[in-house]
């Protein structure tokens, strides 16, 4: 059993590691990495991440050609 403070101290507190002759069970964990939670749906983007896109997008007009534009 793993205790809270090993490899606090110079020598392990007695019980803290298994002694010699005790019997140590393993376990198998999953072989997925535990991450964060995932990213939401396009529709569910927060406002502050740009929010959810738009069905039709309409390109903003340019600005109008004006004399110093042309320099």
């Amino acid at each position: 059993r793993l205790v809270n403070g090993m490899g606090s101290a110079r020598e392990p507190a007695r019980g803290s590691v298994p002694e010699e002759g005790d019997r140590v069970c393993w376990t198998l964990f999953e072989h997925a990495p535990r991450g964060g939670p995932g990213l939401p749906g396009q529709e569910d983007t927060p406002w502050t991440h740009g929010g959810p896109p738009a069905t039709t997008t309409v390109p903003d007009a340019p600005d109008p050609v004006t004399a110093e534009d042309l320099l």
